[in-house]
């Protein structure tokens, strides 16, 4: 039986720099990962999704995931494993967009 998400997905974020106030040195930001179960789907429709604003986006694929606590924003870049751990997927988020009991992510 498989599982509701039986893939992961792993969103590679940078934070950005930030400037000492004492020194005014530029300090480098820090490479952040979150790590999450989901369901990657390969693009079936030809119609692209709209944003908000009226933005047509093209995607390959939609990851379906649980809730997150952590902000998913475009360019960020994801690998996501099949369920065996083996690499399936590498692309940069399109569009996320995050519900109360669930999130997707268009690749």
């Amino acid at each position: 039986m498989v599982g509701q998400y039986p893939h992961t997905a792993t969103f590679h974020g940078y934070s950005d720099g930030t400037q000492d106030p004492d020194t005014g040195d530029m300090e480098p930001g820090t490479h952040n990962e979150l790590e999450a179960p989901c369901r990657a789907e390969i693009r079936t429709a030809q119609d692209p999704v709209k944003t908000a604003d009226g933005v047509a986006i093209n995607f390959t694929w939609i990851l379906y995931l649980p809730a997150l606590s952590a902000t998913i924003t475009p360019g960020t870049k994801v690998t996501v494993l099949d369920a065996s751990g083996n690499p399936m997927l590498e692309d940069t988020v399109k569009l996320a967009l995050a519900g109360t009991y669930n999130a997707r992510v268009w690749l």
